[in-house]
C-alpha cells in the first residue's frame, strides 16, 4: 500500500493562503509538535489580526524563506518583531 502524502492541518487565516500545521507529521525520529513546524507562501499582505494568531497562538520565531530574490523585492514579507528571518535564495 502506498504511504499517503501528509499535507499538514491547514490553519484559518483571512490574509494568508495555503498556510499549514505540520504537527503530526511523522519522521524518522518522532513525530512533529503541533505549533512547531508552518509551511506557507509569503507573508505579504499579512494583517493584524493574523499576525496576532502568528505570533501568540503559534510563537512565530523564525522564517525561512525559500523565494527569489526577486518574489522578495516584489512581495516583502512585513518585519515582525523578535521574528528572525532566513532568506534562502534559489
Amino acid at each position: 500500500m502506498k504511504e499517503k502524502e501528509f499535507k499538514g492541518h491547514p490553519l484559518k487565516l483571512k490574509s494568508l493562503v495555503n498556510v499549514r500545521d505540520y504537527g503530526g507529521y511523522q519522521t524518522k525520529s518522532g513525530t512533529i509538535l503541533p505549533k512547531k513546524v508552518l509551511r506557507g507562501a509569503e507573508l505579504y499582505g499579512l494583517d493584524s489580526g493574523d499576525q496576532d494568531i502568528l505570533m501568540k497562538e503559534y510563537q512565530l520565531k523564525q522564517v525561512i524563506d525559500f523565494r527569489t530574490t526577486v518574489e522578495d523585492q516584489a512581495r516583502p514579507d512585513p518585519k515582525l518583531p523578535n521574528v528572525q528571518n532566513h532568506f534562502i535564495y534559489i
